[in-house]
């Protein structure tokens, strides 16, 4: 399976889907879901929200709006908490280190992935645009991801 995996500016997401804004907003205020409980929650429904350690990337949160959730269903959405990722091993492990990389060091990440995966049964090119950004939850640190298709 390829993967595309090319960075964009991040200044670029907005323009590209005005969904991105408040995200975007809430990095720039330092990415804190206490600090701007209302922003947090307001963006809930379509990020996705992971727990990156040197095994992988367990999804905590998967928003009904989110690609993921849109792609294959607000019941698969759910039933992604707690698993390393979808059943798509090689998108996986191309995906990840993202995660990985920004819960490190701190660093959003901007890209547009492309893949053609299997959705319910049928293969598709699926392409998106991502912000990978760190977030933090108490005493968590974590990865958060938004999604929009191309």
């Amino acid at each position: 399976m390829a993967v595309r995996i090319q960075d964009i500016a991040r200044e670029d997401l907005a323009a590209r889907d005005p969904a991105f804004a408040p995200v975007l907003r809430f990095v720039a205020g330092g990415g804190d879901a206490a600090a701007d409980p209302t922003l947090f929650e307001s963006l809930l429904d379509r990020l996705q929200i992971f727990a990156p350690s040197r095994d992988g990337a367990p999804y905590l949160h998967c928003g009904r709006r989110s690609t993921t959730g849109e792609l294959f269903g607000a019941e698969v959405a759910e039933a992604l908490i707690g698993e390393p990722g979808l059943a798509h091993d090689a998108f996986e492990r191309a995906v990840q280190p993202a995660y990985r990389a920004v819960h490190l060091t701190g660093k959003p990440v901007s890209q547009r992935v492309s893949a053609v995966l299997e959705v319910h049964g049928q293969r598709r090119l699926v392409a998106y645009y991502r912000l990978v950004f760190p977030l933090a939850m108490g005493s968590n640190r974590l990865a958060g991801c938004m999604t929009r298709f191309c």
